[in-house]
Formats: structure tokens, sequence, C-alpha cells
């Protein structure tokens, strides 16, 4: 787990795994928060900060796929790390909620050990594609403002490049993709001397 303390919200109808999990987690830098259904979930994550989710897919009232999709249409939660959970090895259901937006998944019982190094990977990944995000926008802002398109795109391609090397497998791929296509750019603006002598 990161240093800092990381907020977390279970959301599961199941009171014993609510204090298991209390117990599994009680050394980590974690503030957990706990839920009882969808609905209450959904209400912790609108007055509360939140980092990561770990919801169970079926529950009472409001289950895991409906406060997934109200998670994913919400425009603060677009990007917030999910784990669902479930008691089925059912790949159907887990398919559907990684079509809703599901980052990762547990099956019951929970392997509290796993469990905390998804939660990791999950935090780290987020935290990545958070970069990730951040260089596309400053490359956005640089252009838009008027500054040089080819100095600006070789940048922001540099940055995307330091981001691959700190990043996992899949974000170093990303990142590097994204870097080749940025150069692409660069190489087919307009030169901006040639633009003015006209």
């Amino acid at each position: 787990m990161p240093k800092t303390t990381v907020n977390l919200l279970l959301a599961d109808d199941d009171e014993l795994l609510r204090d298991h999990a209390r117990a599994q987690l009680a050394d980590e830098p974690v503030h957990l928060a706990l839920a009882c259904d969808g609905m209450d979930a959904l209400e912790h994550l609108r007055g509360n900060p939140v980092d990561l989710v770990i919801l169970d897919l079926a529950m009472p009232m409001m289950d895991g796929f409906e406060v997934l999709e109200a998670i994913r249409a919400d425009e603060r939660w677009r990007f917030l790390p999910v784990l669902v959970v479930t008691a089925r090895d059912d790949t159907s259901a887990l398919d559907r909620a990684f079509e809703l937006g599901a980052t990762g998944f547990a099956v019951k019982p929970i392997n509290w050990r796993l469990m905390t190094r998804q939660i990791r990977f999950a935090l780290r990944q987020a935290k990545t594609e958070h970069a990730l995000r951040q260089a596309r926008s400053r490359l956005h802002e640089r252009y838009t403002q008027g500054a040089d398109a080819s100095q600006a795109l070789l940048a922001s391609a540099a940055e995307l490049m330091a981001l691959a090397a700190r990043g996992d497998e899949p974000t170093r791929q990303a990142a590097k993709a994204m870097a080749k296509q940025l150069e692409k750019f660069r190489d087919a603006a307009p030169d901006p001397g040639l633009s003015k002598a006209g």
C-alpha cells in the first residue's frame, strides 16, 4: 500500500465480510468506509473523498452493476478505480462488470493478501493514467495557446516516454504508442516560419 492514507469504500451487504475487511486492513494506511448496499455506497461517494471502491455485485435494493453504471456516468468518478467482488465464478457477470468499467475483480471468499496487492496495483495504475491525461491536457493547452506546435509535441512526447519508463507493462505500451503518434503529428505540423513568411 502507498505510505499516504488511502480512502477505500467497501460496499457489501454481508456484515461478516465488512467486519473481516476492517480487521484485515487494520494494519494498512487505509481509511475504510463501509456501505451495506448500493444506495448507501453512492450516498457516501457524493459526500466523501474516495480513492478506490470495492463493490459486491450481488446486493439488495441496488446491485453492484447499477452502482458501477452510476459511478461511470458521473464525471467526478469516471476514472475512479473499482474492484468488483462476486460469490460466483460467473464469467458472464464479470464480462458485464468490465464492460461497465470495472478495474479488477475478486471472487469470494476473498483472499485479502491478494486483494491488498490488487488495491496497490489499481491505485498505482490510476495514478499513472492520471499523469498521462495531464500530459495530454498540457499538450492541448500549449497548442491552443499558439505555442510552437513542433516544440509542444516534442515536449509532450518526452513526458509520455518518461511516464512509460515508470509504469507497468500495459501503461508503458500505451504511453509509447501515444508518444509515437505525437511525433508523427510533430513531423506533419507546418513550419511556423514558413507560415509567417507567406
